[in-house]
């Protein structure tokens, strides 16, 4: 199964709300996401299902964390740390880290720009 069959699989499994597009671009519901370059043996180039199931989760409100601080560590593209700050009752501070490498910083803090509202 390569990594379009699967990411399909998933978006049918939460009612089609992720969307790969042959751009590169990742959408989940109104977010927009691209992933960093590949940068020598860090895996910030992917989007991984834990990041869809922690997203899906916290869309359906099985998470609360209205009025919480959320630490999300390895953030990568950002999608749970992106999605949680869109709640109607968000935490009151999201924090997405990831290591240290200008590449996958750069392209985490232009996922929060592009999705900033």
């Amino acid at each position: 199964m390569d990594s379009d069959e699967f990411i399909g699989d998933v978006s049918a499994l939460y009612n089609d709300t992720v969307d790969l597009q042959d751009d590169g671009e990742i959408h989940y519901g109104p977010l927009v996401l691209t992933v960093a370059p590949k940068a020598n043996t860090l895996l910030a180039d992917h989007l991984f299902s834990p990041s869809l199931l922690l997203a899906e989760r916290i869309e359906r409100g099985l998470i609360p964390l209205e009025a919480q601080t959320v630490v999300e560590l390895g953030a990568g593209c950002a999608l749970p740390s992106l999605l949680a700050s869109t709640l109607a009752r968000p935490p009151s501070l999201v924090v997405p880290t990831d290591y240290l490498d200008a590449p996958i910083l750069v392209n985490l803090t232009r996922n929060l720009e592009r999705n900033a509202s």
